[in-house]
């Protein structure tokens, strides 16, 4: 039987590659890998949880706004008495985080930067207005910022990148389902970004599909991390 990655939290990671499994490529302009189907489909994820997370390189590379932009998704949540937008988190080892990011743009929600305690001062200086700064004692880790997104009431974490932050939670083992989109394409750039685990954390786990979808021209694979069962699999196919 299955167990949550952490007690009474739900995390659940989304990635997006191309068939060589890049998530990029080196040029200057943003690889778009997701179908509109896919990316719909990622705001009903988005509706659904407590809070979304990106690490720092995301905010700095692809300025996301990590909102619900969907009226009736957004009517929807109200509806189940969860707060119009999720809370967006992000992690930083640095600071270096633009003030006028849509980040930390606020439609009622909190914004969370997560980071080393001795950098914490200084940024809740700089981030007073738009952003709780919470430093974080020891090693930066999944498990750790699970654990310090727990203590602020999050239930329901989605996980949507980049890289590093991604193979940090793949690699602890610190989730509970994992979606991967796959564009139809190849990109076949040695040096552009992937997913990396971590060798010396890294597992051999066979992952539950508990199924497959067509969305667009984008293949979307469901994964649950199965704790306690060697192998099993359940394949459904479906086309949007």
């Amino acid at each position: 039987m299955s167990t949550p990655a952490v007690a009474r939290m739900r995390i659940h990671l989304s990635a997006a590659c191309s068939i060589d499994g890049y998530m990029d490529d080196t040029s200057q302009r943003r690889l778009v890998l997701s179908s509109a189907e896919d990316l719909l489909d990622i705001q009903r994820e988005r509706a659904q949880c407590d809070a979304i997370l990106v690490g720092a390189g995301t905010v700095r590379a692809d300025n996301p706004r990590l909102s619900v932009r969907e009226p009736q998704l957004v009517e929807e949540r109200i509806r189940n008495g969860l707060s119009p937008q999720p809370v967006k988190v992000t992690v930083t080892a640095s600071g270096d985080l633009d003030p006028e990011a849509h980040f930390f743009q606020s439609n009622g929600q909190e914004n969370i930067v997560l980071c080393p305690a001795p950098i914490a001062g200084a940024l809740r200086s700089r981030y007073a207005r738009s952003a709780t700064v919470i430093g974080m004692e020891g090693p930066i880790s999944a498990r750790a910022i699970a654990h310090t997104l727990q203590r602020k009431g999050i239930r329901n974490l989605f996980v949507e990148g980049g890289g590093r932050v991604l193979s940090m939670f793949l690699s602890e083992r610190i989730y509970d389902h994992f979606r991967l989109a796959i564009a139809p394409f190849f990109v076949g750039d040695a040096g552009a970004p992937r997913l990396r685990l971590l060798p010396h954390l890294a597992s051999h786990d066979r992952l539950v599909v508990r199924q497959v979808r067509l969305l667009g021209d984008t293949t979307v694979i469901d994964y649950d991390l199965a704790r306690g069962v060697r192998w099993q699999k359940v394949s459904t196919l479906s086309a949007n």
